[in-house]
């Protein structure tokens, strides 16, 4: 049922364990969402708040975050739109303005997952013949939760069933599995073999 077989790393396990301990404190955050959203007690919908901020980490510490180099976004980007910011609106208004103008050059969420999807979808197939078709769902969903959007911004849509969250949070768990495996050195071959003989998630699927 180990999605890694013993008789897979024979021979490597010096190699795997050490490339993991050396990245040990980049991979903390990512690493404790993780488990909480496998391992915890919440309900479906918490564990894929976890699991989602956990996919979120791990593409922060090891993929560029960025859509344009930071000094041009500043000069191209920042200034003009702050200059564009009219002056009629309230300080309040202003600032909270500034400051999400000043994160608009950090890639999105859906696009840290689409890459990540992207990379893994040959591992990801265990469990959906398109995984990259449930990245928006995915994220669409962690934001009906974390947002709580108008009915008047966001058009009433029926409530997404708690089986179709498990299977969101079935692959992100596999994402995160997968990218771990990365960490100690496995390829990405490698990794998409062992998720497609792996019993646990056939059995899932």
């Amino acid at each position: 049922d180990m999605l890694v077989p013993s008789h897979e790393v024979e021979g490597r396990l010096a190699e795997i364990f050490g490339r993991w301990l050396a990245e040990s404190n980049v991979l903390r955050d990512s690493r404790a969402l993780y488990i909480s959203g496998v391992y915890g007690g919440d309900f479906v919908e918490g564990r894929l708040l976890a699991l989602t901020q956990a996919a979120e980490a791990f593409h922060r510490r090891f993929y560029p975050g960025v859509y344009m180099e930071q000094g041009q976004f500043d000069r191209e980007v920042l200034a003009p739109l702050t200059a564009a910011i009219p002056p009629s609106i309230s300080d309040a208004h202003r600032l909270s303005i500034l400051s999400r103008l000043k994160f608009g050059n950090e890639l999105s969420q859906r696009r840290r997952f689409t890459e990540l999807f992207r990379k893994y979808s040959a591992a990801l197939r265990v469990l959906a013949n398109d995984p990259l078709a449930y990245v928006n769902r995915i994220v669409d969903h962690r934001n009906e939760l974390t947002h709580f959007p108008a009915p008047a911004v966001t058009p009433e849509r029926p409530p997404t069933e708690p089986e179709e969250v498990l299977k969101y949070n079935l692959l992100l768990r596999l994402l995160l599995e997968c990218s771990f495996l990365t960490v100690m050195g496995f390829s990405d071959d490698e990794i998409a073999g062992l998720a497609n003989a792996s019993e646990t998630y056939r059995q899932y699927s």
